[in-house]
């Protein structure tokens, strides 16, 4: 018997019915495949690669209708999502309420 440790449940709300089509499946695993070859742990590499198949699945309905939309339409629209993922990884913090006295941060828990 093998013990398992509780682990937290990911929900990727990303994606539409354009995604039920054959081939959708090998674009998923070609992006996970591609995120564990860059060295990342298999459920962060799982995560990415179903939430980049979501998002380009829904860039590429933009292009096509949901019922039109081929695993080349995803393909197609990844370069928009690493460039819409790099402008928000660039883009400054917003910026904090203005906080008048900040307390120091307790020593013990």
């Amino acid at each position: 018997m093998v013990a398992r440790t509780a682990r937290a449940q990911l929900t990727i709300a990303a994606g539409n019915p354009g995604l039920a089509t054959g081939g959708s499946g090998d674009v998923l695993s070609g992006l996970v495949g591609a995120a564990l070859a860059h060295g990342l742990a298999s459920e962060t590499a799982a995560a990415l690669g179903a939430h980049a198949l979501g998002r380009g699945a829904d860039l590429g309905v933009r292009r096509v209708s949901a019922r039109a939309l081929r695993p080349m339409d995803v393909i197609a629209a990844l370069p928009d999502l690493w460039r819409e993922w790099e402008v928000r990884r660039m883009a400054p913090p917003p910026p904090r309420p203005p906080i008048l006295f900040e307390l120091p941060r307790p020593l013990t828990v």
